[in-house]
């Protein structure tokens, strides 16, 4: 079993010696998928070919894989795999975990995404396969310290402004100042026992540098420089009009977001009453934002207090309130942090929460 967890990895070489080689690499590693040129299929064993591949070029076979695996082990020469690269890449929070190692199994080296991709774990992991010597050279592992973009997944929140991620942990390394709005902790304890130049704010006002760490469901201000990582515990409650359009809703939710300076990002999950469960739009909308959506009984939200009970609502769907119960009422710890906002044929509450991290 990988000890890198469950992925799916492609091991390609191109000489003989390196094909012996990716045989071996992905007869350890479980699910693995080896590709070899086609000149060569008839060295490869009868009882071996089970999860090998033959192409005769290698970069189509190599576009076709990056599209497809999520770590990708090449048996050859750094130099081939940086030409044959350079054109696929887009950005380290999409491109696949890149390994190189050397036809004689003496070095493996970690090429690209080594955080986010995974490629530094995956290369210690076939390092310790084969009895290779790991090549890592991301700053922050040969400093022994954690990097922001790791500890954000290792924590499920979700990152923005990627960009400014290679400045932000630059100065990080180079011990200059760096603020970070962390209200309720998440990363900030962790992170400060490694970078001693990370300074806790209140505010922005009081941050004293311009580059800087936001971590909150909130979004920062347009102009602040600085990486957002949002932390996904916002339940949106639902309720609409029977009919009403997947558009309608994704606005009306967006324009609730926009009008609270809130990050779609952060949603957790969304809320409705069980009636709505076969209601296209809604289910629609759901799907557009990429999350799930919870369905409560009438009898459950009725029992339910609420800021803002209706009695039109209840006359015509059972319940005094639909969107603002349905967000308590997926939650016991979570509380209200917009009541509900009518725009149109939908109604629109967020709820907050805690201590789901």
């Amino acid at each position: 079993m990988s000890k890198s967890g469950k992925a799916s990895v492609a091991v390609l070489s191109l000489t003989r010696r390196g094909a012996k080689l990716a045989l071996r690499i992905s007869r350890l590693i479980d699910g693995a998928t080896c590709f070899i040129p086609e000149r060569l299929s008839g060295e490869v064993l009868v009882d071996e070919t089970q999860g090998v591949s033959f192409f005769d070029d290698f970069r189509e076979v190599f576009n076709k894989v990056w599209n497809s695996f999520e770590v990708i082990v090449c048996i050859m020469a750094t130099g081939i795999v940086v030409r044959t690269v350079a054109p696929l890449l887009r950005s380290k929070m999409e491109d696949p975990a890149v390994i190189v190692v050397d036809e004689a199994g003496n070095y493996a080296i970690s090429l690209l995404s080594g955080h986010v991709g995974g490629a530094n774990r995956w290369t210690v992991e076939i390092a310790d396969l084969i009895g290779a010597t790991p090549v890592i050279t991301t700053a922050s592992d040969v400093s022994g310290k954690r990097s922001l973009d790791l500890t954000a997944i290792e924590k499920g929140l979700e990152i923005d402004r990627k960009e400014l991620l290679p400045t932000l942990m630059v100065r990080l390394l180079d011990g200059e100042r760096v603020w970070i709005f962390d209200p309720e902790d998440r990363i900030y304890p962790g992170l400060s026992a490694d970078y001693p130049n990370l300074v806790k704010v209140d505010s922005l006002e009081g941050g004293g540098s311009s580059y800087g760490i936001w971590v909150c469901e909130e979004k920062p201000p347009e102009d602040a420089a600085c990486v957002a990582l949002y932390p996904r515990n916002l339940i949106v409650g639902i309720g609409c009009n029977r009919g009403t359009s997947a558009e309608e809703i994704i606005k009306a939710v967006t324009d609730v977001f926009d009008e609270h300076r809130l990050a779609l990002s952060a949603i957790l999950y969304f809320a409705s009453v069980d009636l709505k469960s076969r209601e296209p739009g809604l289910l629609d909308a759901v799907r557009f934002f990429g999350r799930d959506i919870l369905f409560h009984g009438p009898e459950l939200l009725e029992r339910i207090r609420v800021p803002n009970p209706s009695e039109v609502v209840k006359r015509y769907v059972g319940v005094s309130s639909v969107c603002e119960a349905s967000v308590l009422a997926s939650n016991p710890r979570a509380r209200l942090i917009v009541t509900k906002k009518k725009r149109g044929n939908v109604t629109v509450a967020i709820g907050k929460a805690s201590s789901i991290w």
